[in-house]
């Protein structure tokens, strides 16, 4: 296990790295280094981490290799932190909140690749794809500047944004070999196999995802859903409830839960946690959008069905979003309300009329549209 220290000598900052061997407590090797002032201690921790990494057995090629100094991916400290603690957010409460972490640390490091990948990453998760592939083009302009494995989520990231999924798969399937045990990859290996029906695959990937990464609240919105596709609802249940006993929560997680009580015919259930993510950004509109997808369901073009998605102002943070006025037009068509559906489709098609026309789900919408007429 490594530990790092840092801690002011007045003006110079001592920054310290130590590696324990787990097995026995005993301490492996040290390395202490002095930076003179704050703007130096990122380079003064790239320079302590490389010295223990040579001296704790890594060969040289790899050292060299993967020996990318930290001010390559930002130079601002306070950039950093505001990144490490969008990633922390995110594992523990959902996309939402972790955000304006992200759009901080751009502002304090404009050229801050990692961040601009996060955005994308948090706004295709909450279905806003135009404005993920603003994020995700930026960042992967400036991926020359990071470390192998930033490559990788850059890429993977970029390849999303623009609909190329051989491209993604592939990346993933690179970044799982060369770092087995990183869960990021699994996870995203495992959202791949979900939306081509092999949920077997997916639950093998979601699984290991989680053992990796045990603090991971989406992690177990993914791996209970999987269990949906398996019709495993116990199990699925049972996941859920791992997740609040270890203090996780967030809108994903509370969606899949929706979705269990749907299957299970709860109506109460779904209607505690629509009240759970009331007056939440971010977390209400997805809640919103289930209970939506239920009144269309069951054929009901009720007056809470008018409200879900006529009333724009409710689900404000959702609506703003491409996939959800695709997903309004759905509803619509599924409730039985062309005219309706053919006005939202049109509402959709129009914020990609400057998009590749290859991009699947454009290609998949106007198909959809065209059956309408």
């Amino acid at each position: 296990m490594l530990s790092g220290s840092i801690s002011s000598l007045g003006e110079p900052y001592v920054i310290g790295l130590v590696a324990v061997g787990c097995a026995t407590g005993d301490v492996l090797d040290r390395e202490q280094v002095e930076a003179s002032s704050k703007p130096d201690v990122l380079k003064a921790l790239h320079q302590v981490a490389s010295a223990l990494r040579a001296k704790l057995g890594e060969s040289l090629p790899s050292v060299q290799k993967f020996d990318v100094p930290i001010e390559a991916t930002t130079s601002s400290l306070e950039a950093l932190k505001n990144y490490s603690m969008g990633d922390t957010i995110l594992r523990e409460k959902g996309e939402a909140p972790s955000i304006p972490f992200l759009k901080r640390a751009i502002e304090l490091d404009p050229n801050f690749p990692m961040a601009y990948a996060g955005l994308a990453l948090r706004y295709l998760n909450r279905g806003e794809p135009s404005l993920a592939l603003v994020y995700a083009t930026k960042a992967y302009g400036l991926r020359d500047r990071v470390s192998e494995r930033e490559k990788l989520r850059i890429a993977a990231t970029y390849f999303l944004a623009t609909g190329e999924l051989e491209k993604y798969t592939q990346t993933y399937e690179l970044w799982t070999a060369d770092y087995p045990r990183d869960f990021v990859p699994h996870n995203a290996l495992g959202t791949i196999y979900i939306s081509i029906g092999k949920f077997e695959k997916a639950l093998a990937e979601y699984q290991e995802s989680l053992r990796l990464e045990p603090d991971n609240v989406n992690g177990y919105a993914n791996l209970g859903f999987t269990y949906f596709g398996l019709n495993r609802l116990d199990e699925a249940k049972a996941t859920f409830d791992q997740a609040l006993a270890h203090k996780l929560d967030g809108g994903r997680l509370r969606v899949s839960m929706y979705l269990l009580a749907f299957l299970r015919g709860d109506s109460a259930q779904m209607e505690r946690e629509v009240a759970w993510g009331a007056g939440k950004p971010g977390d209400e509109g997805w809640l919103l959008s289930a209970q939506s997808d239920t009144e269309a369901y069951y054929g009901r073009l009720s007056a809470e069905f008018q409200k879900l998605l006529d009333h724009r102002g409710i689900v404000r943070n959702f609506v703003t979003g491409a996939l959800a006025r695709l997903q309004i037009a759905r509803d619509y068509a599924m409730a039985g309300d062309s005219a309706k559906a053919k006005s939202a489709y049109q509402d959709f098609l129009m914020l990609w009329k400057d998009a590749d026309p290859d991009i699947p789900i454009l290609k998949q919408a106007q198909a959809e549209y065209a059956k309408l007429q």
